[in-house]
């Protein structure tokens, strides 16, 4: 699950730089991209972070655990974390 997070939050990035292309801020499409750049690439630098995670889920894990119950149930608990890690209400930064 967690690999998977990671290709869905790296493809968001790049309609999110996509979609300044196609619509720019007033201060031209060059500010629009740096901006949008800028924003994606700490989202894309965050998804680096979940394949590690991911890869030592699958090297570790996943090679000494071989029941397939054991294997649901983290790929449940994953789903779970990174559903309330994500979508937890957060304060406003500043």
């Amino acid at each position: 699950m967690t690999e998977l997070l990671a290709i869905v939050l790296c493809g968001a990035a790049g309609c999110f730089i996509g979609g300044a292309l196609i619509q720019s801020d007033p201060d031209g499409r060059l500010a629009t991209l740096r901006r949008r750049g800028r924003i994606a690439g700490a989202v894309v630098l965050g998804s680096i972070v979940l394949f590690v995670i991911a890869g030592l889920i699958e090297g570790l894990f996943r090679q000494v655990v071989h029941d397939v119950t054991a294997r649901y149930a983290l790929a449940g608990a994953t789903s779970v974390f990174w559903f309330v890690y994500f979508g937890a209400p957060r304060r406003p930064a500043i």
